[in-house]
């Protein structure tokens, strides 16, 4: 009979691949396929055979009258790497163990309490572990730095003046401390003509 439902089944004396594949209406090409049997592969008594694909599993829950023999039979192991994998001295087991196949029994981690960032207490307690901030003061400047500083100009606000009689933009220019260039950028013009009575616009530099 199989064990634990229709995944495996387990030899008895003298039985023969053929028999078990007609027995559970299998083929026994995919028998050997699910075993890694070979052509010339005689069952030995007791020797799990599987039925289906058998499946990755991390952990086996062993059930009663279990011995760990028949668990790495079961699971294509050993024994002695599942005592080694969970950590066993003695290969004694009982009902409702569970025993890791892939990997071993995590370790138990102690919970870590992280309290609110934003709490009194704990903006209290990191300011006080902080390290102090050293703050940079702003180098004095020598005296031949303040000497050698060039005067910035700073630019008035826009007037209006009316060209009079023989002006040029060279003499209004002059007048309002700017430049030719700034004055014909100011009111568009593409040369120098003047005519008297012209209203130009001017920012004089202060």
């Amino acid at each position: 009979d199989p064990a634990y439902g229709h995944d495996y089944v387990q030899a008895r004396p003298g039985q023969k691949l053929v028999e078990i594949a007609v027995a559970y209406d299998k083929k026994i090409k995919r028998l050997r396929k699910y075993n890694n049997f070979g052509l010339e592969h005689r069952v030995q008594p007791g020797e799990i055979i599987y039925l289906k694909p058998p499946q990755v599993v991390r952990f086996h829950i062993v059930k009663p009258k279990e011995t760990l023999q028949k668990i790495a039979k079961i699971h294509g192991t050993t024994p002695d790497k599942i005592r080694q994998k969970n950590r066993m001295r003695s290969t004694k087991i009982y009902a409702g163990q569970r025993l890791y196949l892939k990997s071993r029994r995590p370790k138990k981690q102690k919970p870590i309490i992280i309290g609110n960032p934003y709490s009194q207490e704990n903006t209290s307690s990191s300011q006080a572990h902080s390290s102090p901030k050293t703050v940079s003061r702003p180098k004095p400047k020598t005296q031949n730095q303040v000497q050698n500083r060039k005067p910035t100009k700073t630019k008035g606000k826009i007037r209006i003046h009316v060209v009079q009689a023989n002006e040029t933009l060279w003499r209004i220019s002059k007048k309002y401390n700017t430049s030719v260039e700034n004055i014909r950028k100011l009111n568009h013009m593409r040369n120098n003509n003047l005519y008297v009575g012209q209203k130009l616009k001017v920012r004089p530099n202060k």
